[in-house]
């Protein structure tokens, strides 16, 4: 069974309110592409990605569902994927989401939206922050790694980080304790050495239209679990893949003769 490809474009099911973008449509950052895909111009508009839907995995009873995590853009709570993972299967061989990880921060009946959290890109924060001129003394800021969120929109920075007192001009609360921020206001705490406790930085996202996530989860490209925060922010980027397989008992590479692949 050959994957499939699709282009979804819709409107994002809840919108982020207007700020100034973490990073300018004309950056040199780019984020890899895959076959026909053309980013949109505005995260509050529209999204667009290549859906690949794997050949035949194990049966969709590993997926796992049921954890509250208290976020917008929700099905019913016993249907939403919000503060889950998606591990992509082996069989996924669409170069954007082979063995990624990817973290819901949306899902609801128009579609889904999440950031790969375990693909680092070819440069640090600080490139990120001299290109928008907001340098940071801090070593360890200045050599945090930027990640490979998804092939829409790869030239803008998306920051899922634990919540706090402070509001920022342009957030999406995905739960009680987690929200993407996506105006350059969270650049400034990042340069002044202040940035959210727990944060990761993202360039690009993933997004699915209507039905099309729960296509792929019937095809069985994704195993599905409730999201360890301690992965998204402890766990080193390449032992992400299997130690969120992990957290439903299996190894994932034990899963490749599912798919016909050695």
């Amino acid at each position: 069974m050959q994957p499939s490809h699709a282009n979804a474009i819709h409107r994002l099911p809840r919108q982020l309110p207007a700020g100034q973008p973490l990073v300018a449509p004309n950056s040199r950052f780019q984020a890899p592409t895959h076959g026909s895909e053309r980013a949109p111009q505005d995260l509050a508009g529209r999204r667009q990605r290549a859906a690949s839907n794997g050949p035949d995995g194990p049966p969709a009873g590993t997926r796992v569902t049921g954890r509250d995590g208290g976020g917008s853009g929700r099905h019913s709570d016993d249907t939403s994927l919000v503060d889950h993972f998606l591990i992509a299967m082996p069989a996924l061989d669409d170069p954007n989401f082979s063995r990624a990880v990817i973290y819901v921060c949306q899902h609801d009946d128009h579609g889904a939206m999440g950031l790969t959290i375990n693909r680092r890109g070819d440069f640090d924060l600080s490139h990120v922050l001299e290109q928008v001129g907001q340098a940071s003394a801090s070593a360890q800021i200045n050599n945090q790694p930027v990640l490979l969120g998804g092939p829409v929109m790869p030239e803008r920075g998306f920051v899922l980080h634990q919540t706090d007192e402070r509001r920022w001009d342009s957030s999406l609360q995905v739960t009680a304790q987690l929200a993407v921020t996506t105006s350059r206001d969270i650049l400034q705490a990042f340069s002044d050495g202040q940035p959210p406790r727990r944060q990761l930085f993202a360039l690009g996202y993933a997004g699915w239209g209507t039905g099309q996530l729960e296509r792929e989860l019937l095809d069985n490209a994704w195993l599905t679990v409730p999201a360890d925060h301690a992965i998204l922010f402890d766990t080193p980027i390449e032992q992400r893949w299997q130690a969120a397989a992990g957290l439903i008992g299996i190894d994932p590479l034990q899963l490749s003769g599912y798919s016909g692949h050695a």
